[in-house]
């Protein structure tokens, strides 16, 4: 005859199935639908847009070089980033209130620029205007943004500030050959 265990071991047993059950049922589900399916969706979104050929295309052109990047008008050496933002700002309570251009290297026909731009004004309008600086499509890289407040001498108020360093690769267009080419083994 078998004796059934008292209610304080059934409990017990129970307690460590439902533990079983929620780490190897209810965790990974939980895993899944909090982070990996977003995850998932983009990796298979970039996959299919590779497959429809809209990646970046890295084939040689038909002489054998690797065809670079055409020089693009510089925006951040001539200052017309100021025109840019300017339209961008139009009916937005911001203003600029400096721009510092930079030579930060050069190499070659090659220069790179850094530009500084400080902005004032209302930080919807500051966060809509770095918005739409980044989703343009001018030739130029966001590195960095910063808020920050600082006060008026005049009036003791404080306002914010929002200071953009951007980065311009400026020089001339040209073709590199590859290295079989170089090396004489890309030509039969």
């Amino acid at each position: 005859m078998y004796l059934i265990g008292t209610s304080k071991q059934v409990k017990m047993t129970y307690s460590g199935l439902i533990k079983c059950v929620l780490l190897l049922v209810i965790a990974p589900m939980l895993l899944w639908g909090l982070s990996l399916e977003k995850t998932m969706d983009l990796y298979l979104r970039n996959r299919q847009a590779e497959e429809r050929g809209i990646g970046l295309k890295t084939d040689k052109a038909q002489n054998g070089t690797i065809p670079l990047p055409k020089a693009h008008e510089s925006y951040l050496s001539t200052g017309k980033i100021l025109d840019v933002v300017t339209s961008y700002i139009a009916g937005e309570k911001v203003s600029i209130l400096r721009y510092t251009p930079c030579l930060t290297g050069s190499e070659g026909s090659f220069n790179l620029y850094t530009g500084t731009l400080v902005l004032s004004g209302g930080y919807s309008a500051l966060v809509k205007t770095v918005s739409l600086i980044e989703r343009s499509s001018l030739p130029l890289q966001v590195i960095s943004v910063d808020f920050y407040k600082q006060k008026q001498p005049k009036n003791k108020s404080e306002i914010l500030l929002l200071t953009i360093v951007l980065q311009q690769l400026e020089g001339h267009a040209f073709s590199i050959q590859s290295k079989e080419d170089e090396k004489g083994l890309g030509k039969p």
